[in-house]
């Protein structure tokens, strides 16, 4: 079965070629494709449950699924890491190694969170749950990687918790609220969520002429109750802690307890918990629970109502800024939009959300006082809660903060003012040369391998000085694929020095590149500057983009990798090339290379799933290879010399 070559599987070549000093954690660290799930593996405390010895098969989704999750289902995750990242993380992996080929159409696998794996393994391709396999049965020390660019799902019943609401005896007085409100379609989404939901006698114990004013404001009052009573996230009963504040889906706060009686919400008792849907999970309870219906108009009120900043506001409620942001003040908000967040490079926006300085990066985005722009003057700083400071720009009518453009100035609130800005202010996250490739979405290939080669803490020391050549995303995916092989077979120290070629300890501005001129990497080899008219090369790239500055040296991009000259020079032999008999062969294969090899070559034999099986040295370009050993199937032989590869397949009877 042949697998889609997508831009995950190139990488993951790469991964290939140390896989037997490898983990399965570090294999998932050191892709550029799995920064966010790198990041809720170790959210979740599973690190070391992919370091140790169990043996694990992981289906390990891209970055690109994640970017596919719904605001509400990033927000859920955000918001209440514990138990739905486990249960997700859990989801993607299975006790024991198995591999594509051992696996039938059909087959149903359990996964680590106790739920059901269908899979479908058929000529179409290999698919768990309905989500293809893209590279599978990447070996490491404690089992197997395997790639997916999209979450895997729980098999689907077509039972959310609008549907377990509308069908029950005991809701029936909820369930026209829901219709009433329109809030029964968000609950039919995907979530995901927890909804509290009173019972019929709940309601019956609620003054009638509050009934009468809920009613007469569907959208209104009588949503904000609703809305009250439903948190994004998925939190079972056990996964709820006394005194936990739940952020609810109305804006406001409402707080967990527990004592002898059970799980209570606000005071009020679950009389059942844990109805199980597709988009999350419904507790009975045996009141409403009602929310401050006075309006309240703090900047953090300003957030919630604005479509254009929910996952801001998911954001604040994840790091408790909310109530921060409900205290007495003044305070001014620079509050950047989702577009915002969703144009930083892909993974970025979670990578910073979900670490450990989200705190620092939004309270950086507040400063203390009102401020109305007409009180923002030009080359004045602003310096935000977090500590770092930005200077005021302004040109005609526009004012920027930092980097970014204010697009809607001065809605004012109770307690401050917020400003809509277009862009995430990112200054407290460093501007080394590996910040640089880290922002850059055309360099996840070249910031994964850095990973792997464990050079990001000498990238990001302020002491050190480089100048780095580097390829983009594309430079790494045109390499030939005879090359990327010779790479793969020479191992983890050739992608060393590889990365070293690109790498000086000095900075140098492309005005200081002149032609002939040679520079000394890293890795003690040389490179060579050519220019033609205003265009600059090295070696065999040319610079793209030249003097990207960084507190620690200069970036140059270019768009080729610098590979070394005996890489570059390898030559695929055509098809026709040689010839090999008897085929089928018994005991002995002959082959005849004649002229197609300058020297001596070495042989390998490879079975169909990589595996050497076979090498000989130094052998003429003519001869016979003993097959002895070797058990029926279908082979190839590889025979290369310093300047050319050239293979056969063949089958052993």
């Amino acid at each position: 079965m042949k697998l889609r070559f997508t831009f995950a599987c190139f990488f993951l070549l790469f991964l290939n070629s140390i896989q037997a000093q490898s983990n399965l954690y570090d294999l998932i660290k050191a892709s550029p494709d799995h920064n966010i799930f790198g990041l809720l593996v170790d959210a979740s405390g599973y690190d070391e449950n992919l370091k140790g010895s169990d043996t694990l098969t992981i289906y390990a989704p891209t970055d690109q699924a994640f970017a596919g999750l719904s605001t509400a289902q990033l927000i859920g995750l955000l918001s209440n890491p514990t138990e739905p990242v486990d249960r997700l993380i859990k989801r993607h992996a299975v006790t024991g190694i198995f591999e594509s080929a051992d696996l039938t159409d059909g087959q149903t696998l359990v996964a680590v969170s106790g739920e059901n794996l269908l899979i479908t393994n058929s000529g179409a391709g290999y698919f768990v749950n309905g989500v293809e396999v893209v590279s599978a049965d990447i070996p490491a020390t404690n089992g197997v990687l395997n790639v997916v660019e999209s979450l895997i799902d729980i098999i689907k019943t077509g039972n959310t918790v609008a549907d377990i609401i509308i069908n029950s005896p005991d809701h029936t007085t909820l369930a026209l609220a829901l219709t009433a409100s329109g809030a029964d379609a968000q609950l039919r989404e995907a979530g995901p969520f927890t909804v509290f939901a009173p019972t019929d006698a709940a309601f019956q114990k609620l003054d009638p002429l509050l009934v009468q004013t809920l009613l007469a404001d569907p959208t209104g009052q009588l949503a904000t109750v609703l809305l009250y009573h439903v948190s994004i996230g998925t939190y079972t009963s056990t996964s709820l802690v006394n005194g936990q504040q739940l952020i609810m889906a109305n804006g406001q706060r409402a707080t967990i307890t527990k004592d002898d009686e059970g799980v209570k919400i606000n005071g009020i008792l679950i009389t059942v918990a844990d109805i199980i849907a597709d988009n999350g999970v419904v507790h009975v309870i045996n009141s409403v629970i009602l929310p401050d219906l006075e309006a309240s108009n703090t900047v953090v009120d300003k957030i919630a109502q604005s479509e254009d900043h929910t996952i801001l506001f998911g954001a604040l409620a994840a790091t408790g800024l909310d109530s921060t942001l409900r205290g007495a003040g003044p305070f001014t908000v620079f509050a950047p939009t989702n577009a915002a967040f969703e144009s930083l490079p892909q993974g970025l926006m979670e990578e910073i959300l979900l670490s450990d300085g989200a705190t620092n990066l939004l309270l950086n985005h507040v400063i203390e006082g009102s401020a109305l722009s007409t009180n923002l003057f030009d080359g004045s700083s602003v310096i935000g809660l977090g500590g770092s400071s930005y200077e005021i720009f302004i040109d005609g009518s526009n004012i920027y903060v930092g980097n970014a453009l204010i697009t809607v100035k001065d809605i004012v609130a109770d307690n401050g003012v917020v400003h809509v800005i277009d862009a995430v202010l990112m200054d407290e996250m460093g501007n080394t040369v590996y910040d640089v490739i880290l922002k850059s979405p055309d360099h996840r290939i070249l910031q994964g391998l850095l990973n792997l080669a464990q050079l990001k803490e000498d990238l990001t020391n302020e002491e050190n000085e480089f100048t780095i050549f580097a390829p983009t995303d594309a430079a790494f995916t045109n390499i030939p694929e005879e090359v990327l092989e010779q790479i793969l077979e020479a191992g983890g120290d050739l992608i060393l020095e590889i990365l070293g070629r690109h790498a000086l300890a000095s900075v140098e501005p492309s005005s200081g590149l002149f032609n002939g001129k040679v520079l000394t990497t890293i890795s003690e080899e040389q490179i060579q500057i050519k220019t033609e008219g205003s265009d600059i090369f090295v070696n065999n790239g040319k610079i793209i983009a030249a003097d990207v500055e960084a507190t620690n040296g200069l970036v140059h991009v270019v768009d080729a990798v610098l590979l070394p000259v005996e890489i570059v020079g390898l030559k695929v032999l055509d098809a026709s090339a040689g010839k090999i008999f008897p085929n089928p062969a018994v005991q002995m294969l002959q082959y005849d290379f004649g002229n197609s090899f300058n020297d001596k070559v070495n042989l390998q034999v490879f079975d169909t799933k990589g595996i050497e099986v076979l090498r000989l040295n130094d052998r003429n370009s003519v001869g016979s290879i003993d097959l002895n050993g070797l058990s029926t199937g279908i082979y190839i032989l590889k025979l290369t010399d310093d300047k050319s590869q050239g293979s056969k397949v063949f089958l052993v009877k």
